[in-house]
């Protein structure tokens, strides 16, 4: 299920727990800030079919990049 449908019915839910801190990211929260990255690749004229590269520690980010660039057609 995308997080886009979980984001509408439960958004409030927890998508993204990081333990062993604890922090999380709500379907809500990852569906707005895959949104907005998703506006930046497009803003950087990165267009459906264009790749993106990322490395990064484990964080939260990296699942809202992954979504941006998923609904960016990237």
């Amino acid at each position: 299920m995308h997080p886009r449908e979980l984001a509408a019915s439960v958004p409030n839910r927890p998508a993204i727990i990081m333990a062993p801190a604890g922090a999380s990211v709500t379907f809500g929260e990852l569906t707005e800030r895959s949104d907005r990255a998703a506006q930046l690749f497009h803003g950087l004229s990165l267009r459906p079919g264009d790749n993106i590269a990322l490395c990064l520690e484990n964080h939260p980010r990296y699942f809202e990049i992954c979504w941006a660039a998923h609904n960016a057609g990237l």
